[in-house]
């Protein structure tokens, strides 16, 4: 599940998409969904060009919220969105592939 202000449910909802990978840029992950929020509100006013969302998944100690970035069409689109991030100070961003279906976990 995730927390997708505005959503973002028109990436990869198309029949064949669902299964691609693509890169994202992860920014932080965090126990507690205040911390998540306030991180994500942190990105997005660095990033406007792509959905920023909380990802939501198990974990051994109840939940574990991940800040997104993404999806990017390419590599290089990722890597510059994470140099932005990096040079601003904010969380340790670093670029991680999925499948368009599950990232929001």
């Amino acid at each position: 599940e995730a927390i997708v202000p505005g959503g973002d449910a028109s990436v990869g909802d198309s029949v064949g998409q669902v299964n691609k990978l693509a890169p994202f840029v992860q920014v932080g992950a965090f126990g507690r969904e205040a911390s998540a929020l306030a991180m994500q509100k942190r990105v997005q006013s660095v990033v406007q060009s792509h959905p920023v969302f909380v990802g939501r998944a198990p974990h051994h100690d109840g939940e574990i919220f991940r800040v997104r970035v993404g999806p990017f069409s390419s590599q290089q689109e990722a890597e510059r969105v994470r140099l932005r991030l990096d040079q601003a100070g904010i969380g340790k961003p670093l670029i991680i592939t999925r499948s368009l279906q599950a990232r929001h976990r």
